[in-house]
């Protein structure tokens, strides 16, 4: 039985809660696209190349989420980020996903460096 989006995206927390990339590629489409404030990265090296960079400079990130609405096969949601290094007060991420995987993920957000 293919997951429902819930169901993806509660697994996709508990994979970065685990900081583990190969985890996290569990959830993604074959084809799927990240879109960030650096371009698009496509297919399922593009998604290892966004979470490597984003863990490696965040890598004790602890994300909460703030807010979040399912409407069909889509998902907005707002986040906030905690590291050692920084702090994100501004997350926002919209997915889409298909057949029990995320096959969008479009991401924003502003890492502020600790003083």
């Amino acid at each position: 039985m293919t997951r429902t989006p819930q169901e993806v995206f509660s697994a996709h927390l508990a994979a970065l809660a685990k900081r583990d990339v190969s985890l996290i590629l569990q959830d993604f489409a074959d084809d799927a696209i990240v879109i960030s404030s650096q371009g698009a990265l496509e297919g399922l090296a593009g998604v290892e190349a966004f979470y490597t960079a984003a863990l490696g400079g965040l890598p004790d990130i602890d994300i909460t989420i703030t807010s979040s609405v399912f409407g069909g096969d889509a998902l907005l949601a707002r986040w906030t980020g905690k590291a050692s290094a920084g702090a994100i007060n501004d997350g926002v991420d919209t997915f889409v996903f298909s057949e029990g995987k995320i096959t969008l993920q479009a991401t924003w957000f502003t890492i502020e460096p600790r003083a």
